[in-house]
């Protein structure tokens, strides 16, 4: 039997997958560098335009710092919320009970009655809520283009791209993939209770 041919596809094969490695590898990481960067660029901008005074809400620039932070905080805590009570709604939390009280007692709570629908509807509501609110304070049509071309600004800007991707990137998503990673200790920590009474209304 002939296995020279053989012989000579390993090496083609390990090449191959091999180059097919470096490129998932570099794409990925310029998708996260793009990504990445993209991100801090509108906190900077947002922060900027806090800062001076360009917001749609009227007020002053603390007190759009402290409502921008506070819907932030808001959202991390109704979306990890949601993704960890769906995860461990149906599990015997007296387990539980020493180790993350906090969570034991939340759990407790959303077991009674109805209160995972109450949850559900108290979450969807603030989470449109603060949407709105943060939409107040990150939007500012009077803002210094910076020589920016019309149409690049109008796509990246001003259709409210850095408020949302900002919202959704930090706001949203972290808390989602933490509360899917550990929902036991993203029950736990504190405020999560009081965000839950508060989705309750």
């Amino acid at each position: 039997m002939d296995t020279s041919n053989t012989t000579d596809a390993m090496p083609k094969e390990q090449n191959s997958a091999h180059e097919a490695g470096i490129s998932t590898f570099l794409s990925t990481a310029i998708k996260y560098i793009v990504s990445s960067g993209l991100t801090l660029t509108y906190v900077v901008y947002l922060m900027w335009g806090i800062w001076t005074n360009q917001a749609v809400l009227p007020g002053p620039p603390i007190a759009h710092f402290i409502i921008f932070c506070f819907c932030l905080t808001l959202v991390a805590y109704l979306e990890g919320l949601q993704v960890a009570i769906l995860a461990v709604e149906h599990t015997d939390a007296r387990p539980k009970k020493m180790t993350h009280p906090r969570a034991f007692k939340l759990i407790s709570s959303i077991k009674q009655g109805n209160n995972v629908e109450k949850f559900l509807i108290g979450r969807q509501f603030f989470t449109i809520f603060v949407f709105t609110l943060m939409a107040q304070v990150t939007s500012f049509p009077n803002i210094s283009r910076l020589g920016i071309p019309s149409v690049i600004w109008f796509i990246f800007i001003q259709t409210g791209l850095p408020g949302a991707m900002v919202a959704t990137t930090i706001g949203s998503l972290q808390p989602q993939l933490l509360a899917a990673k550990d929902p036991w200790k993203f029950l736990d920590l504190y405020g999560s209770c009081s965000v839950l009474y508060l989705c309750y209304g």
